[in-house]
């Protein structure tokens, strides 16, 4: 009877290369995640999507201030910095 052949280096150097895109994919994370967050972050920035013309309408500035103070207290488990 011919033994069943186990494929261990084939199985360790994948193991070991999904480990390494694991480690890149959690390192670019913890390089991004911080400036997205905060008071300079996305939600600091929530105005930089209205137009320049449109800046300085007092509804539009009521409406971005509404949002940044309710937008995420919506959201379970997460809240503002």
């Amino acid at each position: 009877m011919a033994k069943q052949p186990t494929y261990w280096l084939t199985r360790f150097l994948i193991l070991r290369l999904l480990g390494l895109v694991y480690f890149f994919a959690f390192l670019s994370l913890a390089r991004q995640v911080l400036p997205l967050i905060g008071e300079h972050g996305l939600t600091g920035r929530l105005h930089a999507a209205t137009p320049q013309r449109l800046a300085d309408r007092p509804y539009l500035n009521d409406f971005v201030r509404v949002m940044r103070e309710t937008s995420l207290l919506t959201l379970p488990g997460v809240t503002l910095l």
